[in-house]
Order: structure tokens, then C-alpha cells, then sequence
């Protein structure tokens, strides 16, 4: 009967979720370490815990990009979902990359609202995570400076995104080569 009750509420909050705009966003889960781990809670989320989908991939990226590297991961619900050895790696890596391609700090007022200054093409580039669209994003970069001073940005931003590309395509490499 117990097993029963428990299917039901999964049943009813699964419903409950999948009723909620698309339009909101889901509460930005809590992150914090327990020894070698980054526990993320996952209570809040409007969707299941399932380490395979993109929302939770993009959570753990995220979480561990803002957070910093660690061992294991775990998705804290009312059963822990612990991800770690190649799986763990894999988004340490993703999360390292990420880390480094989205800029601190900005050059200028004039530079925030650019669409193609850096911190705007490299969210172009996240936004699609786990799926990246680099042809659109040198479409962006690659287009004639409108002003003198965006030529250095524009080549610097195409260098990030070209070695973010390219660590990118060694994450993807080592998955299907089984090395980490």
C-alpha cells in the first residue's frame, strides 16, 4: 500500500508540474558542498530529478560552473541521486568551460548593450545547452564592426568561442573514447 501511495504522489506532482507555464522560470536550486560533494536541492525544481534530461544537466553545469569542481554530485530529493566517475567528470569539464567562456566584468556601458560583446554571445552560446549553435553565433561575431574600437572585442570574443568550440569537441572525443 505504501509503494501505491508513493506512485500516486509521484503521479500527481509529475501532473502538477507539467501544468506550470513555460514561461516561469524554475526556482534556482540551492548548491553547497558535503565533503566531496556538491549536493544541489532539487526540492524546489518543477521538474523530476532525471540526471539524463537537459534541464538537470543544465542545473548541474550551472551549479558547478557558480560552485567550482568537485568529485560527485548529488541531486537531493527524498531519494539522493549521486552522479560521479565518468558521468561527474564529464560535467566537471562542461562546467570548466563555462566558467571561463562567461566574462565577469564588462568593458562599458556601451559594451553591455552590445549584442555581440562578449557576455551577450557567450549566453547565446549557453542558452541552447546542452545543444550548441556556433554557426549562429559567428554569424553574430563575424558581421563588420560598426565601430573602430569592437574590432578587438570582436576577435577576442571569436577566439573564446573558438577554443570553447574546441574543448567542447575534446569532452565529446574523450566520452566516445571512453578516457576522461
Amino acid at each position: 500500500m505504501n509503494s501505491k501511495h508513493d506512485s500516486m504522489d509521484t503521479d500527481i506532482a509529475q501532473k502538477l508540474r507539467s501544468r506550470l507555464p513555460d514561461n516561469k522560470k524554475a526556482i534556482e536550486p540551492k548548491a553547497s558542498y558535503e565533503g566531496d560533494a556538491l549536493v544541489i536541492g532539487c526540492q524546489s525544481c518543477r521538474y523530476n530529478p532525471d540526471p539524463g534530461s537537459d534541464e538537470c544537466l543544465t542545473c548541474m553545469v550551472d551549479s558547478m560552473s557558480r560552485m567550482s569542481g568537485c568529485e560527485r554530485i548529488i541531486l537531493r530529493t527524498g531519494k539522493d541521486i549521486e552522479i560521479s566517475g565518468k558521468s561527474g567528470s564529464t560535467i566537471r569539464r562542461i562546467a570548466s568551460i563555462k566558467r571561463w567562456s562567461v566574462p565577469m566584468t564588462s568593458n562599458g556601458f556601451k559594451c553591455r548593450k552590445c549584442g555581440r560583446s562578449r557576455a551577450a554571445v557567450m549566453d547565446k552560446v549557453w542558452k541552447g545547452f546542452p545543444e550548441f549553435h556556433f554557426d549562429s553565433v559567428y554569424e553574430t561575431i563575424d558581421a563588420k564592426p560598426t565601430e573602430p574600437e569592437c574590432s578587438k572585442c570582436l576577435r577576442s570574443t571569436r577566439k573564446a568561442v573558438e577554443q570553447m568550440e574546441a574543448d567542447l569537441e575534446s569532452v565529446r572525443k574523450s566520452m566516445t573514447e571512453g578516457t576522461m
